[in-house]
């Protein structure tokens, strides 16, 4: 059993873009080994947000790097909706010298709109930590994108292709996995769903951007 990667596409605005292409080929293989694993009884991009962090978070450890899944932090408030106090940040990873924070939210619908609210979402939980925290990371926002059809739909590969295609810029780090229907429909008959793939759409965070 094995899913694709269809695209991998990382903009020049990422420093050490290499890096970030080694580690989508990783969370890749991760991705693929649990579904050769399950072999039909689940698929790995149907569930949660927290699992598909914990997939990426697999990815560093994969390339010999370390990473850190919800860790405790403070947070600080600036009457823009982020909450002051205790919290928790998403990821922290380190791969081949490239420390990287990372605040994680998934989407199942397909809009460009709905995905930009989520990695708002994500840059509002990052401005919110503190500057010492952030100092000398890299601060990327993630959306999980899961298009969830109804059961039967056809072109799945096409759905998450456009999503894909939506997000081309300079900052945006975007890859497609996608799953044969053969590997995924045992368990799509019991959802009464189709979930033909995800789509990983990266956005440095932009206060980051301002300041380099």
């Amino acid at each position: 059993m094995a899913g694709r990667l269809l695209v991998k596409r990382v903009g020049k605005d990422f420093r050490e873009g290499d890096t970030w292409e080694r580690l989508i080929v990783q969370w890749f293989k991760a991705l693929n080994r649990y579904l050769d694993y399950e072999r039909g009884n689940d698929i790995p991009h149907w569930n949660d947000e927290r699992s598909h962090t914990g997939f990426f978070a697999a990815a560093a450890w994969m390339l010999d790097g370390v990473a850190l899944e919800e860790y405790a932090v403070e947070r600080h408030g600036n009457g823009r909706g982020r909450r002051k106090g205790k919290g928790r940040c998403d990821l922290y990873f380190d791969v081949d010298n490239l420390p990287c924070l990372v605040e994680a939210k998934i989407e199942w619908r397909v809009g460009k709109k709905h995905i930009e609210d989520r990695l708002a979402e994500a840059d509002g939980q990052l401005g919110g930590l503190p500057r010492q925290e952030r100092d000398g990371c890299v601060s990327v926002a993630l959306c999980w994108v899961v298009p969830e059809l109804k059961q039967g739909s056809k072109g799945g590969e096409k759905v998450l292709t456009r999503i894909a295609k939506k997000f081309q810029g300079a900052n945006h780090l975007v890859a497609i996995y996608s799953v044969p229907l053969n590997d995924r429909k045992g368990c799509e008959e019991q959802w009464r769903q189709t979930y033909p793939g995800i789509v990983l759409v990266g956005r440095l965070f932009e206060d980051l951007m301002k300041t380099e």
